[in-house]
């Protein structure tokens, strides 16, 4: 990657976050974290800033959230055809994937298992695009293995980016919990747009959310969510113990810090589900 590519990468990174940040303060949080060291060494977290915004890109295309009159399905396909042939376009996707997989070279990490996992994930996402085009309502055991998929690829490449030897089969509680909060903190949102992450049996495609939450068993099921997460949480604080003096640790307990304060305020701001059941 030459300096032009170099600085092409870092402004589509820095137009990335702005979208991002103005969508939802979450991400300004994230933008933060990555670009802090950058103040002193403009090179540090770069890894990780290229592969989140690649990333990113590619989900709010599948999922919606950026708006075109492109295929967003070809463009994921396309962005997984250069990622395979390591053959990159000048393209969004191919410019942020040109400036990962150039820095994962120069950090002599193991390209293959980056390549894998980036693929494997833009797939997953593909198949949520697939399960709201098509109307797809899941399983409980279903839905479970794909959280698990998403996240699974997700937290593998995030690690790997920080040269941690921490996998996702490590701490598959944390993995789980990742999966609780994503789901429960954009169930209405992802509901009315046709991704159900709410079961078979529960989920309703004659139903709004509006209806579909007010029945029993949607009650029973967010209920019965709530309690598994509680003791995916109390787990996942044990794996993380394990590790606590390996490289990673310290942005995994990021995220746990994170999401048990989302679990703590849960039940307080959703009473109304905890009632009447």
């Amino acid at each position: 990657m030459n300096f032009f590519q170099f600085l092409k990468a870092e402004y589509l990174c820095l137009s990335e976050f702005t979208y991002y940040s103005i969508r939802h303060l979450r991400y300004f949080t994230i933008f933060l974290f990555l670009y802090s060291p950058a103040l002193i060494y403009i090179r540090r977290m770069q890894l990780l800033r290229y592969g989140f915004c690649l990333l990113q890109y590619i989900d709010d295309l599948l999922d919606g959230d950026r708006k075109t009159k492109e295929d967003v399905n070809a463009i994921a396909k396309d962005a997984i055809d250069q990622v395979e042939k390591m053959q990159f376009k000048d393209n969004r996707a191919g410019v942020l994937a040109r400036a990962f997989f150039s820095t994962t070279k120069k950090m002599k990490l193991n390209q293959e298992e980056f390549q894998d996992h980036i693929i494997s994930l833009i797939k997953v996402m593909m198949f949520d695009y697939k399960r709201v085009n098509d109307q797809i309502i899941l399983t409980r055991e279903e839905l479970l293995a794909q959280h698990q998929n998403t996240f699974t690829h997700s937290v593998d490449l995030m690690l790997m980016a920080a040269k941690s030897n921490i996998r996702s089969k490590d701490v598959p509680n944390l993995i789980n919990t990742f999966g609780w909060c994503s789901t429960m903190r954009d169930l209405q949102e992802d509901y009315e747009r046709g991704l159900y992450n709410v079961p078979r049996g529960v989920a309703k495609l004659d139903m709004s959310f509006e209806k579909v939450k007010t029945t029993q068993v949607f009650k029973q099921w967010v209920q019965d969510e709530f309690r598994q997460a509680e003791s995916f949480l109390a787990a996942s604080n044990e794996e993380l113990i394990k590790v606590k003096d390996q490289k990673g640790f310290k942005i995994l307990m990021i995220f746990w810090k994170s999401m048990n304060k989302f679990f703590g305020k849960f039940k307080t701001r959703n009473s109304y589900y905890f009632v009447n059941v």
